[in-house]
């Protein structure tokens, strides 16, 4: 100020936009240096200027809310849950799915490891700044596709039980430091029971050959597939006794004789359940049924040569010994002398 001047004065600060999400920052002006000393009372005034977010960096939209799906995996991986970055891009945001307990849907829970596989991403994804376009939050996936690391993967179980239809929940979360909010706060996917309707049904005899043979136009087995029998195809085999491999296949079928897989097993029906490599671990496919027929322990009967006839108790099948016998009957085995 010249001699005389008493009207006010500004000086110009540069506020710097960046793309980090940050809570309100403060700016400290103070008076360090007055010439001359008599300008009395002011070396040491200070005024602090509040730089607060804007909330333009938008609002992550997930979408359906609740999504349904069949229990069975997919060939071609399908996206269940899509996420927007809507109403502002500025800055950088970043949101993932984490899987948890289910509450207040008023359903059956289903269960990890049993009815389903959660890949949770390696990575959030992130938009950067005046990026605001649709991605896919949540693939279902088949037990050999491969996620990159900014993808999560739901992987559903098939099995033959009729059962209720199962949720699976999940919870959006923000990166640090992301400008978005979070518009959702609770995700749901509804895995609708398939019962006996799923799968390939063979029938096979105890003692006798047993040959599978599948389409790999139409189903999910592959040509790398370990073959197993379990009801709840829950576990992957273990050992050498256990599993098949897949001959090579004639065109688009493969074929295996799994006789031996289940010449200790009663009969009855069992699942057909295949081993697959997954990003994280082997992992279980139900890919079929099969209907185990012919005698067993339980088949014991105590006849007489002298009688005629005899019959043999819990016999499933058909079988010619001696007469052919009717399905879902003990046949009656006639001696021949």
């Amino acid at each position: 100020w010249l001699d005389g001047d008493s009207h006010h004065k500004a000086c110009t600060i540069k506020i710097l936009d960046d793309d980090e999400f940050e809570e309100e920052k403060r700016i400290l002006l103070r008076f360090q240096a007055v010439v001359p000393a008599e300008a009395v009372d002011s070396t040491g005034q200070e005024m602090i200027v509040a730089l607060r977010r804007d909330d333009d960096g938008g609002t992550f939209v997930f979408s359906p809310q609740s999504a349904t799906t069949k229990e069975e995996p997919e060939v071609d991986r399908q996206c269940l849950l899509w996420v927007d970055r809507t109403w502002g891009n500025s800055g950088r945001a970043s949101v993932g799915l984490r899987n948890v307990k289910c509450t207040g849907v008023g359903g059956y829970e289903a269960l990890p490891g049993v009815d389903f596989t959660y890949w949770q991403a390696a990575e959030m994804m992130q938009w950067n700044d005046r990026e605001n376009d649709t991605r896919c939050a949540l693939w279902k996936v088949s037990p050999s596709q491969r996620l990159l690391r900014n993808e999560s993967g739901l992987l559903v179980f098939r099995d033959r039980e009729v059962e209720d239809d199962e949720d699976v929940c999940f919870s959006p979360v923000l990166g640090p430091n992301s400008s978005a909010s979070i518009s959702n706060t609770s995700l749901q996917v509804t895995i609708v029971d398939l019962g006996l309707k799923g799968g390939d049904a063979f029938d096979c005899f105890r003692g006798s050959p047993c040959q599978l043979s599948f389409d790999t136009s139409s189903s999910i087995v592959r040509s790398g597939d370990r073959v197993f029998l379990d009801l709840t195809c829950a576990t992957c085999c273990s050992s050498g006794d256990s599993c098949a491999g897949f001959n090579a296949g004639l065109g688009d079928r493969l074929t295996l004789d799994i006789g031996r897989l289940y010449d200790k097993q009663e009969p009855g029906w069992t699942n057909i359940c295949v081993c697959r490599d997954a990003p994280t671990a082997r992992v279980p496919v139900f890919v079929g049924g099969l209907s185990i027929n012919g005698p067993s322990s339980s088949n014991t009967a105590l006849c007489r040569r002298s009688a005629p006839s005899c019959t043999i108790p819990a016999l499933r099948g058909n079988f010619k010994i001696g007469a052919l016998a009717q399905p879902g009957r003990a046949p009656r085995v006639e001696f021949l002398h």
